[in-house]
């Protein structure tokens, strides 16, 4: 198998860290999370995090910050040789295009998976983390941003990866790695992701000393509902079953229908063609400035505050 790097998108709350530890959970797997935030973090617990292991004495971080960004992948596969393919979950359109745009230079394979929810799905989602007012906005931004980057991928529902194991079995297909009876159950192998969604992270804290403390944390954070009040070691899907909810979503999203139902019809189609709703020229150099300001302010907030 050759050298590859799998970089998965979505926007928050759409599965992304989930579908990161799911693919890496194999022998010659390894997840880096959203790396993206090591290297130029933004938050405060962006700054010299745990690593995902739970091992306060892991020296994976340690390697990570000594690596330069643009050897980062190909570091890690001469570090680890008995590693075949490593998973990156950071989303962001712009790290995608231009990391890619390198590794492609590096000879090292380069694969993109888009994970999704619909409207409803991911509105509660934001919604159950008070967050309800911006999850339109961020729906519709991402997609488009995205469209107007990335030019090959395949896209999964995270209803279907959850709920139907052939719908894993077919991504690993796609993306030449090995598919297994227990490939979802990532909790099993000792990951060493960088952040990411804790809900999907909470399965991992077995290993730490503190789990229940920080699962107890987890659980009383959501707003919405108590939904993630789950057994450790089980995936599962919780379908909307809310109709005042349902007619709450579809009047905030009435005056967007036809950009909804064309984002939603080239991801169900798996493809970007003439219709696929992407930036104009105006908004996709807006966004490239604004990108490259967030990496430059995150330059600055790591020489500042990183030990």
């Amino acid at each position: 198998m050759s050298k590859k790097v799998i970089f998965i998108g979505g926007t928050s709350y759409s599965g992304s860290t989930l579908l990161d530890m799911i693919l890496a959970n194999d022998e010659k797997g390894f997840s880096l999370g959203e790396v993206k935030s090591y290297f130029y973090p933004t938050k405060k617990h962006h700054i010299n995090p745990l690593c995902g292991c739970g091992n306060e004495d892991c020296n994976i971080p340690e390697l990570i910050n000594d690596i330069k960004l643009g050897n980062l992948y190909s570091k890690l596969f001469e570090k680890y040789p008995e590693i075949d393919f490593i998973i990156d979950s950071s989303k962001s359109p712009f790290w995608i295009y231009k990391q890619s745009k390198k590794l492609q230079k590096q000879g090292i394979d380069v694969k993109n998976v888009l994970i999704w929810k619909t409207p409803l799905e991911l509105a509660k989602s934001f919604y159950k983390r008070g967050r309800g007012d911006i999850w339109k906005k961020k729906w519709i931004e991402y997609h488009k941003r995205y469209f107007s980057f990335i030019k090959n991928y395949k896209t999964v529902k995270y209803k279907d990866l959850v709920s139907d194991s052939n719908v894993l079995k077919e991504l690993c297909e796609y993306l030449q790695i090995p598919f297994f009876i227990g490939k979802y159950n990532y909790w099993e192998k000792t990951h060493h992701t960088f952040f990411g969604n804790k809900s999907a992270k909470m399965h991992l804290y077995k290993n730490y000393n503190n789990k229940d403390e920080v699962i107890s944390k987890i659980q009383r954070s959501y707003k919405f509902d108590n939904d993630e009040n789950k057994q450790l070691g089980e995936i599962y899907y919780n379908q909307v079953n809310n109709p005042d909810f349902d007619i709450k979503v579809k009047k905030q999203i009435i005056n967007d229908k036809d950009e909804f139902e064309s984002i939603i019809k080239t991801l169900a189609e798996n493809k970007t063609n003439s219709i696929s709703p992407k930036l104009n020229f105006f908004g996709k150099n807006s966004y490239l400035v604004k990108a490259e300001f967030l990496l430059l302010y995150g330059r600055i907030y790591k020489l500042y505050y990183r030990k």
